[in-house]
């Protein structure tokens, strides 16, 4: 029995340099984290392939390990962080509904992701730093810190816009993800609106706030 080395859980040890995740089709040919090589994969049955970078070398299970719901939304949020939304797209499903803080629902994945584009859009070095990632079967919550520098326009829910401030913002970040067949398919993110807005100079501090 060996340990997952992204995850530190227990998990089965296979020979030879496949990887078959469930049912999807997930598969990883030729990469081993810490190493040099670089291989082929295909994901969530899509079959698009393409070369392993060291962001998937350094979060994909090593070759015969098994992802899971939690392995996923991991996976995605730190590779979010390091390149951007498309880097996540083949893990995300075609149909997938992403229920912003204020309660809009922005369903379809094209439209997810030109959501964080245009998010990451308006703050220069955004990431999350992932701080607790829980699951239950394929429901799984993740805690974080989002941070990020407001240099560009925002577009504010109400359809408006805020110039660049030139502020940091630093704020907790909650989040539930459900996942099926290795892909996510709904994400409910939970942040202090009024506290974003008093970072950005909008409101005054709110009290009790770091």
């Amino acid at each position: 029995m060996a340990r997952h080395w992204l995850t530190g859980r227990a998990t089965s040890m296979r020979t030879g340099w496949g990887l078959s995740a469930g049912t999807s089709g997930t598969k990883l040919k030729g990469v081993m984290p810490g190493t040099a090589s670089r291989g082929a994969f295909t994901t969530g049955g899509v079959g698009a392939k393409c070369a392993a970078t060291d962001a998937e070398r350094r979060y994909l299970p090593y070759p015969g390990a098994e992802m899971n719901a939690r392995d996923v939304v991991e996976l995605v949020y730190r590779t979010l962080s390091e390149r951007g939304p498309d880097a996540v797209a083949e893990f995300v499903d075609p149909e997938a509904t992403l229920v912003a803080a204020d309660g809009g629902r922005i369903e379809g994945r094209e439209k997810v992701l030109d959501h964080l584009r245009r998010e990451r859009a308006a703050f220069s070095n955004l990431v999350t730093d992932v701080r607790v990632v829980a699951a239950d079967g394929p429901i799984v919550v993740l805690e974080g810190v989002m941070r990020g520098k407001h240099d560009r326009e925002l577009t504010l829910p109400s359809g408006h816009t805020l110039p660049a401030t030139g502020r940091e913002i630093n704020l907790e970040l909650l989040v539930v993800a459900q996942v099926a067949n290795d892909r996510v398919t709904q994400v409910r993110r939970y942040l202090d609106r009024l506290t974003l807005m008093a970072q950005l100079g909008v409101l005054p501090p709110v009290p009790g706030a770091e």
